[in-house]
C-alpha cells in the first residue's frame, strides 16, 4: 500500500520530497533483501569446502562474487592452487576469485620478494598500478615495510591496506613520514590515524591550514574526519555544535532529554545508548520534531515508553538520517487522509 501511495504522490512531491518520504515508508515496509546468485554460492561451497551459511557470508561481504559466472570462480581457484596459495589465504581474501586477469596479476606479484600468500591482497590493484609496482619494486617494498613497522602490522595486512588506498603507493616515503609527524605534533595517535588512513592522502599545506581553522573554533574537539571533510561540512558541524551548546546550557544531553521527555535520567541514558546518533544531531531540529509529535496527539510518555522501543527515533530517523520536519508533517497529512495514525 505504501509503495502504491508513493507512486501516486511522486509527481506532486518532486524528487527531493519523494526521496525523504521514501526513507520513512521503507522503514514501515522494507524491501525484500536480494539473494545472492545460487550458482556462485554453490561454487564457493564446493571449491572452499564450506557450508551454505559461510558461503552466503562471503557473498554478502564481497558482492562482486555473486554476479560472476561460477566457471570463472572455479578457474581462478584452479590458478590459485597451481600457484600454491593456501585455502586459508583464499578464504581470507576471496576477492582473488573475482579477478578476470588473475594469472597475469599473480605473475607480477611473484616478482616481489614476498610469499604469494602474503602479497595476495595486492591482486585487487589495477593492472596499471601493478605495472608501476613491477618497475619500482625496491621503492614499493621500502614503503610497505616502513608502513608495516610504523603501525606494527603484519605484511599481509599492510598489503591489504595498500590495495584499497592507492595514494599510499603513489606518495613518497618522505611525504608519508612528514604528514605523520604533523599529526603526532597535534595529539593524534597511531591508532587514530590507522582508523582513518584517508587523512594521509592530503598535502601538508592543506592539513596545516585545516588544523589552524579548527583550533581557532571555540570548544571544538578535533577529530580525524574534520581534517578531510569538505569545508562546508565542517562549518555546518561547528555551527550545529555551537547551537547545541546554547540549547543545553549547563545541562548534559541526558539531563536535557530527561527534562524534555519527562522520562528520568535512566531512561534518557537508555535512549542515547540505543540511538547514539542522538549525541551528534541538531537539538533545534529535535526540539521541532518532539513538538510536532506532541501536536499530533503523542504525549511524552508515548514518545518515550520505557516498556518498549522509544518512539522518538522512529519518525525522526531512517538509517541514521534526520528527516526534515516538513517530511514528517506530510506523512501525518497523508495518513490522516486515510484516517490512519502511527502507533
Amino acid at each position: 500500500m505504501c509503495e502504491i501511495l508513493l507512486n501516486i504522490l511522486r509527481p506532486k512531491l518532486g524528487n527531493v520530497a519523494y526521496k525523504n518520504f521514501y526513507f520513512f515508508s521503507t522503514k514501515v515496509l522494507p524491501e525484500k533483501p536480494k539473494t545472492p546468485d545460487t550458482t556462485a554460492r554453490e561454487a564457493l561451497q564446493k571449491i572452499l569446502k564450506i557450508n551454505a551459511f559461510e558461503a552466503l557470508k562471503l557473498l554478502s561481504a564481497h558482492r562482486k562474487l555473486s554476479i560472476l559466472h561460477s566457471d570463472l570462480l572455479k578457474n581462478n581457484y584452479k590458478i590459485c592452487k597451481q600457484n600454491r596459495l593456501s585455502k586459508k589465504s583464499i578464504r581470507n581474501y576471496p576477492c582473488v576469485l573475482s579477478e578476470r586477469n588473475l594469472d597475469s596479476k599473480i605473475d607480477k606479484l611473484k616478482l616481489l620478494p614476498l610469499n604469494l600468500n602474503v602479497s595476495l591482497p595486492l591482486v585487487q590493484l589495477p593492472q596499471k598500478t601493478l605495472s608501476l609496482v613491477k618497475m619500482n619494486i625496491n621503492d614499493f617494498m621500502n614503503k610497505l615495510k616502513s608502513f608495516s613497522t610504523t603501525f606494527e602490522l603484519p605484511l599481509d595486512k599492510t598489503c591489504e591496506i595498500f590495495s584499497k588506498r592507492l595514494f599510499l603507493i603513489s606518495k613518497s616515503s618522505k611525504e608519508i613520514k612528514d604528514i605523520l609527524n604533523l599529526y603526532y605534533e597535534h595529539g593524534f595517535t597511531k591508532e587514530d590515524i590507522l582508523k582513518d588512513l584517508w587523512i594521509l592522502k592530503y598535502s601538508n599545506d592543506f592539513i596545516i591550514n585545516r588544523l589552524k581553522f579548527i583550533q581557532n573554533q571555540e570548544k571544538c574537539v578535533m577529530k580525524t574526519w574534520m581534517l578531510r571533510c569538505p569545508e562546508d561540512t565542517l562549518i555546518k558541524h561547528i555551527r550545529r555544535q555551537s547551537e547545541n551548546r546554547v540549547i543545553l546550557g549547563e545541562n548534559s544531553l541526558v539531563q536535557y532529554l530527561s527534562k524534555k521527555l519527562h522520562c528520568g535520567e535512566a531512561n534518557a541514558k537508555s535512549l542515547i545508548r540505543k540511538h547514539p546518533q542522538l549525541q551528534h544531531k541538531s537539538l533545534s531540529k529535535m526540539n521541532l520534531m518532539i513538538d510536532l509529535l506532541c501536536k499530533q496527539g503523542f504525549n511524552e510518555d508515548q514518545i518515550f515508553d520505557s516498556s518498549r522501543e522509544p518512539t522518538l527515533p522512529g519518525p525522526i530517523y531512517h538509517s541514521g538520517i534526520l528527516l526534515p520536519v516538513w517530511t514528517i508533517e506530510l506523512l501525518f497529512l497523508v495518513l490522516g487522509t486515510f484516517q490512519l495514525r502511527p502507533k
